[in-house]
């Protein structure tokens, strides 16, 4: 539609979200998805799947995906890393 042209474009949320911040880890086992992914939510902040993990104190998936190969300082686009979310610094 006529003015839309700078709107904001919504990405529905990843299936990695929703899991990592329930904390399945049984789940997460089974998902196939790239562990460095950057999703923005609705709020306009910025989330990588380890990022996710540290802010909900997730730390038996963080290191699930760490082995997996996420970026240790992964950062989003509020250049927080994942330490930053586990301490809640913002």
């Amino acid at each position: 539609a006529m003015g839309d042209a700078g709107a904001k474009k919504e990405s529905p949320e990843p299936e990695w979200f929703g899991v990592i911040r329930s904390g399945d880890l049984q789940r997460l086992e089974t998902l196939q998805f790239d562990v460095n992914d950057l999703w923005e939510d609705e709020d306009g902040a910025c989330w990588t799947p380890l990022g996710l993990a540290c802010w909900y104190s997730h730390a038996s998936i963080g290191a699930r995906l760490l082995h997996r190969g996420a970026a240790v300082n992964g950062m989003g686009c509020t250049k927080w890393t994942p330490l930053h979310n586990a301490l809640g610094i913002y």
